[in-house]
């Protein structure tokens, strides 16, 4: 559980809710977040609960590491105790990105490898994670483990080539293999994955 403040402002959330309402948003389905509104247009993704957590995360995310990772790891704890895949991989994914606010990026990548890990057991992966750990490999400099994930990203994506979605996903991993590329002073590879980038992007117009 929370500690002060935090057990306090935990506590007020959950009186402010109505148990029967909150109990229906928890069980009735699996995805309560924004990011899955594409594959679950018919779902309520604000429920009262996720919107108040993650506001309570917003709020203290710049200001309060300590306070931050403690609502990230109660978040966590409830997508535990539910089996909830979505809830997990959402607060992974936070918390990953509470690490990269602060520049501790090997640990950032870690917690969003574990949210991959989630994402990996739903039907519809979200392919942007690969290009998200491959951004804070490459942030950290560890370019060998950056172009590695972008591989995967552009090897992904490529399932949906002919998709808006895929395309452009595709174009970002080629660009970003040419950022590495560029790094290492191989400016003619870096120039050839660069026009090859433009060339997917001009044809999603």
């Amino acid at each position: 559980m929370f500690h002060n403040p935090t057990n306090k402002l935990f506590k007020e959330i959950l009186k402010s809710i109505k148990i029967p309402v909150l109990l229906i948003l928890l069980f009735a389905e699996q995805s309560v977040y924004p990011q899955e509104k594409k594959h679950t247009k018919n779902i309520n993704s604000d429920s009262i609960l996720c919107v108040k957590l993650d506001s309570l995360f917003t709020k203290y995310k710049f200001t309060d590491f300590e306070q931050s990772k403690e609502i990230c790891f109660e978040a966590i704890t409830l997508g535990k105790s539910l089996d909830n895949h979505y809830i997990l991989e959402h607060w992974y994914r936070q918390l990953g990105d509470l690490y990269a606010a602060y520049e501790m990026n090997s640990s950032a990548a870690n917690y969003y490898a574990k949210g991959l890990l989630y994402s990996q057991n739903r039907k519809n992966i979200d392919n942007r994670w690969y290009i998200t750990i491959g951004n804070i490999y490459f942030a950290d400099k560890r370019y060998p483990k950056a172009h590695e994930y972008y591989q995967k990203a552009y090897a992904h994506f490529s399932a949906n080539k002919d998709q808006i979605e895929g395309i452009e996903g595709m174009a970002e991993a080629l660009s970003n293999i040419a950022k590495i590329y560029q790094e290492h002073t191989m400016f003619d590879s870096a120039l050839i994955l660069s026009k090859k980038s433009l060339q997917l992007r001009k044809k999603n117009k």
